[in-house]
């Protein structure tokens, strides 16, 4: 008992020295010193003010020293009925005064509920303001407004705030609205945000909304007693029929430090009545979409009417202009003439300049034009480029290539000469040049040529099959071997280089060093492939006991590009099968409009080009293509060199071409009647009764198919034109079709089998033999 004395009475003198110290408070508030506050229809006292939800986790509670209400997580859905008549509210603050309530936001809180007229209110008589900070989210939704000063003002500092008004405003202030920071959003179906005394934005991301644009008071932003101010941040003002409205005759504020304010309304951004002062230039347009060019808007420190605009954007800064592509620097070679140093570029939105520089980094500030530079001595020159913008762009950013005129080597005292002897292909050489002869001489014979010899270079080219060595042919078949097994060498050659300097005698180079020459060979008349066939052709180099194909292409020009010399061979071998370069087996599909006959095929991997041939029935085709493409579409307006007389029926068939001009096939020829015909009418579709057919090696199959015509009294096309159906196997290897559709499987494979109506409509079956 006396130990537990003692301890109280040290309590008690811990409390009276604590008493003294300076700065220590130990005020005790009695409930008359709260505010009527009333959370969640709870009406805060001294007794909860520290968990007023009274929950095991407070997410509400308030400090009457610092009138401070905190929102940790809170779930508000009930709401107080402050005065007969009027709604409920979600939070209910009064206090004759016009102190703050600093509300600060933790988590996710949200005030929503059916009773809930005003998400937030303050009362008639209190003049101070609710002001937001804290990092949390807040979303405070009302049937009329979610958040209502009916005597004061908002400020909100930080945090992000939902403010949802159903019927009213999202935000309704008797004095200010003032913006600093936070991410904001205030929609109501009236207003967005409904400030008396303005509304003041200096920072964050603010988005403002009127949803009712049939309401002649919707306005995104609206007030009555005091001036609208942008001077930082984010804002988006999105009206119903007004973006800003006030009343009287108060200014609108856009400041330099904006990031960007985007206003619109549907009669007008903003009200007629309003000034806008900006100190950023902006633009606007007649719709509410931006669309069209609009109107540049000068920067007006003095203030003007924008009310004839329905969107208004600020700052407005013009899109740089664009090089589409850069120019490039020419290959140039010293002339004594003017030679342009550069292709031309090419540019969206404005129009290339060009000018000098001294260097690469330095800009040139004039001699800017539109005409690429020139330069006429050997050295470097810097183009520097950039695109000037039009009306609707700022120039483009500066850009510079580098360009080198190159001194001109002398070949005035070098000879070159290629010299073909028997039977060897057609040539044509590059490279045998100055360069080439530098890089082969010996010291000895440039010493030679800078005493006033001259040089000649001798390419020779010799058929040697009588005489290659055994050892050779081997090392080819070898080679040759790996490449095709039914291969077939059509020639044996030499190529080998010569240089004579001065008098002396020609000496023959077996290398070139880094230096290449390019040799074009020309497949000679009596290794072309016969009709029907696809022939691949090899080159091969036997030098120094090995031999290496060096070229492999169906190309009957084949380039090579050499840096030594030796033994060659030109090989080809030949496809098994002789439709097995076949890959085209489109049909096609024939419109006939406006005086001109549409024509589309399947686009097909590996066809490089088209031609298109086309007469009318009972006339041989030409020789010569009515058309050629690399699309697989094509428009005919002549036929024979005239207008095409659609009273007439037609006939026409496409061939398909790789890349390197051989022929992958060809369509059918569709023959159909012109649109003007009186007696003839055409077919519409093509159906299959399957697609896909499973067969024994051995068996058959029928494939059966039907058509469609177009509508009317005429009749079809007769089989003197063509088949109804014809039919092509993609492989006769693995099974065959005959002219009535019957399939016979031949070996085990997949394969398909294509249908073809008169007209050329054509349909696929997958033909499986097993």
């Amino acid at each position: 008992m006396r130990i537990k004395k003692s301890f109280l009475g040290f309590l008690f003198s811990l409390a009276l020295v604590l008493g003294l110290i300076p700065g220590m408070s130990l005020t005790a508030y009695a409930d008359d010193d709260y505010p009527t506050l009333w959370v969640n229809n709870v009406q805060v006292t001294s007794a909860n003010a520290a968990n007023i939800t009274g929950e095991a986790t407070p997410t509400i509670s308030y400090d009457v020293a610092s009138n401070t209400l905190t929102l940790n997580n809170a779930i508000i859905t009930s709401g107080y009925h402050f005065q007969d008549n009027w709604g409920k509210a979600g939070i209910y603050y009064h206090k004759n005064n016009n102190n703050a309530l600093n509300i600060v936001l933790s988590g996710n809180n949200i005030i929503s509920g059916d009773d809930i007229g005003f998400g937030m209110c303050g009362s008639y008589d209190y003049h101070g303001k609710f002001n937001f900070s804290g990092n949390g989210t807040l979303t405070t939704q009302g049937t009329s407004s979610g958040i209502y000063m009916r005597g004061g003002g908002v400020q909100i500092d930080s945090g992000t705030i939902n403010a949802l008004g159903d019927s009213s405003s999202g935000i309704n202030a008797k004095f200010e609205v003032v913006i600093n920071g936070g991410t904001v959003e205030a929609k109501g179906a009236k207003q967005g945000i409904d400030a008396g005394y303005g509304v003041s934005i200096k920072g964050g991301d603010v988005t403002a909304i009127a949803e009712d644009d049939s309401n002649p008071d919707a306005a995104a932003i609206s007030g009555y007693n005091g001036k609208h101010s942008f001077t930082g941040g984010n804002v988006t003002v999105k009206g119903g029929k007004y973006g800003i409205k006030m009343g009287g005759s108060y200014d609108i504020e856009i400041g330099s430090n904006i990031t960007s304010v985007t206003i619109t309304g549907t009669t007008r951004a903003i009200y007629t009545n309003q000034k806008v002062i900006n100190s950023v230039a902006g633009k606007g347009w007649s719709t509410v979409e931006g669309t069209g060019d609009g109107t540049e808007i000068p920067i007006n420190t003095s203030g003007g009417s924008l009310g004839s605009y329905k969107k208004l954007l600020f700052p407005y800064k013009k899109p740089a202009a664009t090089v589409t592509t850069a120019p490039t620097a020419k290959k140039l070679t010293h002339t004594g003439a003017a030679q342009e140093l550069v292709t031309a570029g090419e540019a969206s939105g404005g129009t290339m300049q060009y000018a000098l520089g001294k260097d690469a980094t330095t800009a040139p500030t004039n001699g800017w034009s539109t005409s690429t530079p020139k330069g006429t001595d050997a050295g470097t020159y810097y183009v520097w480029y950039k695109v000037v913008g039009d009306d609707s762009h700022k120039d483009s950013d500066l850009s510079c290539v580098e360009v080198q005129i190159k001194e001109k080597k002398d070949d005035s005292t070098i000879e070159t000469k290629v010299e073909k002897k028997d039977d060897t292909p057609e040539v044509k050489v590059e490279g045998l040049d100055s360069e080439l002869a530098e890089g082969v001489m010996t010291d000895e014979e440039k010493a030679k040529v800078n005493s006033g010899d001259n040089v000649s270079l001798t390419l020779q080219m010799t058929n040697i099959d009588s005489s290659v060595p055994e050892e050779e042919k081997n090392l080819t078949d070898n080679a040759l071997k790996n490449e095709n097994k039914n291969s077939k060498v059509g020639m044996f050659f030499d190529i080998s280089l010569w240089i004579k300097v001065g008098q002396g005698e020609a000496r023959q180079v077996t290398e070139t060093g880094k230096k290449v020459i390019k040799v074009t060979l020309q497949v000679p008349d009596n290794l072309k492939a016969p009709a029907g066939v696809k022939r691949n052709f090899y080159v091969i180099h036997i030098h120094n006991k090995a031999a290496k194909v060096i070229a492999k292409t169906t190309s009957m020009s084949i380039p090579l590009s050499l840096d030594g010399f030796s033994t060659f061979a030109l090989a080809y071998a030949d496809e098994a099968d002789t439709e097995a370069g076949n890959i085209f087996f489109s049909g096609v599909k024939i419109t006939q409009k406006d005086g001109k006959i549409a024509v589309s095929w399947d686009k097909t991997k590996g066809v490089a080009n088209y031609e298109v041939y086309a007469t009318y029935c009972g006339n041989s085709y030409s020789k010569k293509a009515t058309a050629t493409t690399k699309k697989n579409t094509i428009t005919l307006k002549k036929i024979n060199n005239k207008k095409i007389n659609f009273k007439k029926n037609f006939k026409l068939y496409v061939v398909a071409y790789d890349s390197d001009g051989n022929q992958v096939g060809k369509t059918v020829s569709a023959h159909f009647a012109g649109k003007d015909n009186k007696k003839y009418k055409n077919i519409k579709t093509l159906k299959l009764s399957t697609k896909t057919i499973t067969v024994a090696v051995g068996k058959t199959s029928k494939i059966k198919a039907s058509t469609t015509l177009e509508k009317g009294k005429k009749k079809e096309l007769s089989d003197s034109h063509a088949a109804k159906f014809r039919y092509k196997s993609t492989n006769k290897s693995i099974a065959t079709v005959d002219k009535n559709g019957k399939v016979t499987g031949v070996s085990a494979g997949n394969c398909a089998v294509y249908v073809y109506s008169r007209n050329g409509l054509a349909k696929k079956v997958t033909v499986t033999v097993k």
